[in-house]
């Protein structure tokens, strides 16, 4: 099946993620593959500043 289409390996990408308590998240998705040890590290980024300070809040409260 695979040698019948062609595949695209996309290395960027944009992600919309709804968050249960602080809404939706537009995120910029990166990822980084390391071909050696078959391991991809993905990387979020873009998402809106008070977004981020809620969740941070989250966290800190455990």
């Amino acid at each position: 099946m695979w040698d019948e289409s062609e595949v695209e390996v996309r290395r960027s990408t944009r992600k919309r993620i709804r968050h249960p308590v602080v809404g939706w998240l537009d995120l910029e998705c990166d990822a980084l593959h390391d071909p050696a040890r078959n391991q991809w590290t993905i990387f979020y980024t873009g998402a809106a500043a008070e977004a981020l300070r809620a969740l941070r809040g989250l966290a800190a409260a455990g």
